[in-house]
């Protein structure tokens, strides 16, 4: 039995909401937690309770987006963001996309280990990936 996308998203949403929910240090909304599903939080709940979960919920779904990515791409999600995170204050801006989940193993490849290895410290720019083998990789 298939389950319909829809109803993922629904149920993930609903996880998030719950879980930001009790992380927030804040009146809670009647009934101790906001309500599940789609819709505005209620007038109910305190002000600082709904900053606090719309605040949270781009993030958290910018960070599942990544995470569902490197599972669509046979990436482990932590290694990757740990990469990324490792070489973006380094890296420059109209290179980025070499950083994409797409071209990240031919990147990393081509990253020295040592490096890699150190929690800061500058890296060594690898020469950018050739328009040939950009294309080649899908």
């Amino acid at each position: 039995m298939q389950i319909p996308l829809a109803a993922l998203v629904d149920a993930a949403l609903a996880e998030l909401v719950s879980v930001l929910s009790f992380s927030l240090p804040v009146a809670p909304c009647p009934g101790g937690r906001p309500p599940l599903g789609r819709g505005p939080l209620p007038s109910t709940c305190t002000g600082s309770a709904r900053d606090g979960i719309s605040a949270g919920l781009p993030a958290a779904a910018n960070l599942f987006s990544l995470v569902a990515s490197c599972k669509l791409h046979g990436l482990d999600p932590e290694a990757y963001l740990a990469d990324v995170l490792r070489v973006m204050p380094y890296w420059p801006r109209e290179r980025y996309l070499e950083l994409s989940h797409r071209y990240c193993a031919r990147t990393r490849v081509r990253l020295v280990d040592d490096e890699m290895k150190l929690a800061l410290g500058p890296i060594t720019l690898p020469p950018p990936l050739a328009a040939e083998e950009q294309r080649a990789t899908s």
